[in-house]
């Protein structure tokens, strides 16, 4: 989903109705634009699921760029949520792991959230996630690589590469 100009209203890039229950799965939410809420996406009292996802480079002119959820409990799983335009992921109660939340101006991640083995700047951590130049993929010696928990992480990436697990480690946070 990507390249939609300024949406009057809510979901720049998608719109979930309230009672829904929209998965996202492998996908690029990228340059999208919404005036008020959720530049990227805005869920309306939906338990929706993000696995595997990059939600990039949204704007919305009120609050969350990424994602905004205005009830229930979103989950983020292996996920990417970088450099959006007000804020990162906002509202809600979501259930975050194994995600990158990174260079979203504003707040990186609001509301009551649960994070699990999660890597947000400003947060938990300084140090770079060191994505090659140009994309959403982690260079070799990645802090982010090996460092997420494989409980429920889904068996292949963003792009369908079967993940490879290191012996004695958990997997990678966010590996797209």
């Amino acid at each position: 989903l990507g390249g939609h100009g300024d949406v009057p209203g809510y979901g720049g890039g998608m719109y979930g109705d309230t009672n829904s229950a929209p998965v996202f799965r492998s996908c690029q939410i990228l340059d999208n634009n919404a005036v008020t809420f959720g530049g990227g996406v805005f869920v309306a009292s939906s338990n929706a699921l993000f696995e595997n996802c990059v939600i990039a480079s949204n704007r919305a002119w009120s609050s969350a760029g990424g994602i905004y959820c205005s009830a229930e409990n979103p989950v983020l799983r292996n996920c990417t949520v970088i450099g959006n335009d007000r804020d990162g992921v906002m509202g809600a109660a979501p259930f975050v792991q194994n995600c990158i939340l990174w260079n979203n101006l504003g707040t990186q991640i609001g509301g009551y959230s649960e994070l699990r083995n999660c890597f947000v700047q400003g947060a938990n951590v300084q140090a770079d996630p060191m994505f090659l130049p140009g994309s959403y993929h982690l260079a070799s010696g990645s802090p982010c690589i090996d460092a997420g928990d494989a409980t429920n992480a889904p068996a292949t990436d963003i792009e369908g590469n079967v993940r490879q697990f290191a012996p004695f480690r958990t997997n990678a946070i966010s590996e797209v």
